[in-house]
C-alpha cells in the first residue's frame, strides 16, 4: 500500500531484511482480475520471438532507429517462424499499433502485448529488415498445444506425455514424436514395475504406442476390463535400447491413501 492506504500491488516474494521486494502492480492485478471474471481462465498467445530493447546496455547494443524492437530471436517450428521472421528484423508495428521498444523498462508491455494477441486469429506485422519494409501475417496459438499433451494413468500411478522440441529437447533431439513417461510417482504401480522418467513408451500389450490418445485408448480399456489379471506388459526405450516391463497394478496405492 502507499502512504494513502492505496492497494498499489500485492507481494509475491521479498528478501526479509527489508532491502528487496517484488508484486505485481495492482493495474495488472485488475486486468487478471477481469479475465478470470469474464472467462474463468488467463489465455496467453504464444508468438516465439524472443525480443530486446533497441538500446540495450547489457549486450552493448544500440540500433539506429526512432521506434520498434529488436527482434533478438525466433523458436524453431514456432508461429513466429511460420511468419518468415528471423532475428535481426526490428518489429514497429502490430496490427496497426505503434511498438516502442527504445529502452528495457519498455519491453514487458510490449510482451504483455503480444500474449494478449487472439489465438488463432491473424495479425499483422509491420516489419523492417535491412532497410526494407515487410508486412507479414503472423497467427499466435497456445503455447501447450506446441507443448504436446500429457496423461495422467492414475491407477499406473504414472503421467505421459506427447515428445516435442519444448517439453524435451534432448529426446526430440533423438525421435522426433512418440510418448514419454513424464512422471512416476513414489510409491506407486509404476515405480515399483522399474519404469522411470524418460523412458519412450512403444508398445503396452501388443499395442502400438506413437500418441498421447493411444496411451488414453488403451489404459482406458484395461482398466475397464474389471475381470481381466492386473498386469501388462509395457515396451519401453531406454538408453537407446528397449525393455519389457511387467506392470503389476493390483495395488491401488490412491485408495490407500
Amino acid at each position: 500500500m502507499d502512504s494513502k492506504g492505496r492497494v498499489v500491488g500485492i507481494n509475491t516474494l521479498g528478501v526479509w531484511t527489508g532491502v528487496m521486494g517484488f508484486a505485481i502492480p495492482s493495474n495488472e492485478c485488475r486486468r487478471i482480475i477481469a479475465l478470470l471474471e469474464g472467462d474463468g481462465k488467463v489465455v496467453r498467445a504464444w508468438t516465439g520471438m524472443e525480443i530486446q530493447a533497441l538500446k540495450d546496455f547489457d549486450s552493448n547494443t544500440f540500433l539506429d532507429s526512432d521506434d520498434g524492437v529488436l527482434i533478438k530471436g525466433v523458436e524453431e517450428l514456432s508461429p513466429a517462424e511460420q511468419a518468415g521472421l528471423a532475428s535481426g528484423d526490428i518489429l514497429f508495428e502490430v496490427n496497426g499499433e505503434k511498438v516502442h521498444g527504445m529502452y528495457v523498462e519498455q519491453l514487458p508491455a510490449i510482451r504483455r502485448a503480444l500474449g494478449d494477441l487472439p489465438v488463432e486469429e491473424p495479425a499483422a506485422l509491420g516489419v523492417r529488415r535491412d532497410g526494407r519494409t515487410l508486412q507479414l501475417t503472423l497467427t499466435p496459438v497456445l503455447k501447450g498445444a506446441v507443448e504436446g499433451k500429457d496423461f495422467d494413468c492414475r491407477r499406473w500411478n504414472m503421467t505421459v506425455k506427447g515428445i516435442t522440441k519444448h517439453t524435451n529437447p534432448s529426446l526430440y533431439y533423438y525421435r522426433k514424436k512418440g510418448v514419454f513417461i513424464r512422471a512416476v510417482r513414489y510409491p506407486g504401480n509404476a515405480n515399483q514395475a522399474g519404469l522411470k522418467r524418460h523412458d519412450v513408451i512403444l508398445r503396452i500389450g501388443t499395442e502400438e504406442i506413437e500418441t498421447i490418445e493411444d496411451v488414453e485408448r488403451v489404459y482406458e480399456a484395461l482398466i475397464a476390463e474389471e475381470e481381466r489379471e492386473k498386469k501388462v506388459l509395457i515396451t519401453v526405450l531406454r538408453d537407446g535400447l528397449e525393455q519389457l516391463v511387467v506392470m503389476d497394478y493390483r495395488k491401488d496405492y490412491e485408495k490407500e491413501d
